[in-house]
């Protein structure tokens, strides 16, 4: 059996079960847990049994939910930790709200507002990893920009993100984005040396506020005017 805590600065944890070694297998069995960072804690919800097995190249886990309020995040499924593990991971967020975001990364940060519900499978090797995903934020807010709804899905693979994503600004209002880019386009090293992978987006909507902008940029603030979006970008 194991009782332990730690802590750095304005985060800990503190966790309590059994662990067992057989045949190279580690496998833990958890009875309590509780996370925190800057004040928000989650703790195992009541019907959890969590269950974690390492072994190999995978990393295994079973019946792992947390809980903060009627907040959830959970995740059931295998994680490949070698050349030779094969991911199957379930991981699902509900009800969390994007304006805790600040306080757990411990930074300002843009102005967040509005209820996450979110799912993501990851699946294939170490090397090669496949992640799809969707959802949803309800009743938000970015920096200015205030929004009935957002929600759409995301797929990456072989370097590659994909997007199918709708900003419902209010009730026939909406922007669209959809299509992929390369992964690198995230990175800074990459921006800087150029890259030959291509970009492939449309946005389009419906008339909507300008004050869409406003989300995008921090320099443009109080943005008025109405305008329809038909947009290929390429390169």
């Amino acid at each position: 059996a194991f009782d332990i805590g730690v802590a750095a600065e304005s985060r800990e944890g503190q966790a309590a079960g059994r662990v067992a070694f057989a045949d190279g297998v580690q496998r833990i069995e958890l009875d309590r847990l509780a996370l925190t960072a800057n004040g928000l804690t989650w703790v195992l919800a009541p019907d959890s049994a969590p269950r974690i097995t390492i072994a190999g190249d995978s990393l295994e886990l079973r019946d792992v939910r947390l809980a903060n309020g009627d907040q959830r995040v959970e995740a059931s499924g295998t994680l490949a930790t070698g050349p030779e593990g094969r991911s199957g991971l379930d991981i699902s967020i509900r009800g969390f709200p994007l304006d805790q975001v600040e306080r757990l990364l411990g930074r300002p940060g843009p102005p967040l507002r509005g209820s996450l519900n979110a799912f993501a499978r990851v699946s294939g090797s170490l090397a090669q990893p496949e992640v799809v995903g969707s959802f949803a934020v309800e009743k938000g807010a970015f920096r200015e920009l205030t929004y009935e709804r957002i929600a759409g899905a995301l797929h990456y693979n072989a370097n590659r993100v994909g997007v199918d994503v709708a900003v419902e600004q209010q009730p026939g209002a909406v922007l669209s984005v959809n299509g992929s880019v390369p992964w690198t386009l995230f990175s800074a090293a990459a921006q800087t040396e150029g890259g030959g992978e291509p970009i492939d987006l449309w946005v389009q909507s419906s008339t909507i506020g300008l004050a869409v902008v406003t989300g995008l940029t921090a320099a443009v603030t109080e943005v008025e005017g109405t305008a329809r979006i038909d947009l290929h970008v390429t390169g």
